[in-house]
């Protein structure tokens, strides 16, 4: 009777063992399918740099992706607004274009990206251009490029200000990048980790420093400097630089 009541209980033991392994593998299927973190791994930072836009909503699949957000019924508190980047959001729907709409009145759509923001991905989506010049645009850019070795870090510089013309930037009075025009965007530029002393200027002309921005480089980081606001306006629209930090 012993033997056959040992045998009962490891047979239990066993199934007991095989529902707790089985239990995990359930629970991790269900959260594969809604797109999260776990699945599709892909990032998207926002920033508005429409300076006459107004606030905007992001569309993909005609789903609002707002974050916090799951209506499209009401002026949207979460809207993207002049000139504040989001961080980085995960996305719940990938493979399809990214699709910008007014968060007022009918919600028309200003522009889809030709691009569409696939898994395991980090993504910056600028909206740049003006209402008023009938120019809205879009800079849709990757966030990932290969590490810089050891002591060293990369950075780029995008163009976002209407009415502004091209800009050199210089780094601690050496060049980094010239003659960048509007809506464009710099290749990687390595640089060794360090602090550094970035000046703008209008393409060709050393005369005047239109913004100064100090900037550590660190090992291995990847950063994205850019510009938005209009040179030469002392309102909201003025000029100013902003920089995300992509890795």
């Amino acid at each position: 009777m012993a033997e056959k009541s040992n045998t009962y209980i490891g047979k239990m033991l066993t199934l007991l063992v095989a529902g707790i392994m089985i239990a995990p593998l359930i629970t991790s299927c269900g959260k594969t399918s809604t797109g999260t973190a776990n699945s599709y791994n892909s990032r998207l930072v926002v920033a508005n740099l429409s300076p006459d836009i107004m606030p905007v909503d992001l569309y993909i699949d005609n789903k609002i992706q707002n974050p916090g957000t799951g209506t499209a019924t009401t002026a949207n508190v979460n809207a993207y607004r002049f000139p504040t980047p989001t961080d980085y959001v995960y996305l719940q729907i990938i493979n399809s274009p990214l699709q910008i709409r007014s968060d007022t009145g009918q919600r028309s759509v200003l522009f889809s990206t030709d691009s569409v923001p696939h898994q395991n991905s980090k993504y910056t989506l600028f909206v740049t251009g003006m209402k008023a010049d009938n120019n809205i645009g879009y800079v849709f850019l990757t966030d990932t490029d290969k590490v810089a070795p050891v002591g060293r870090g990369k950075i780029r510089f995008v163009n976002a200000s209407p009415r502004s013309g091209a800009f050199d930037i210089y780094a601690n009075q050496t060049i980094a990048f010239k003659n960048i025009a509007f809506n464009k965007v710099s290749p990687w530029l390595e640089m060794p980790a360090g602090d550094y002393d970035f000046k703008i200027y209008a393409n060709g002309d050393q005369t005047t420093v239109l913004k100064e921005v100090k900037q550590t480089i660190s090992d291995s980081r990847l950063y994205t400097m850019y510009s938005y606001g209009i040179v030469g306006r002392t309102d909201t629209a003025a000029f100013n630089t902003g920089l995300i930090t992509n890795k």
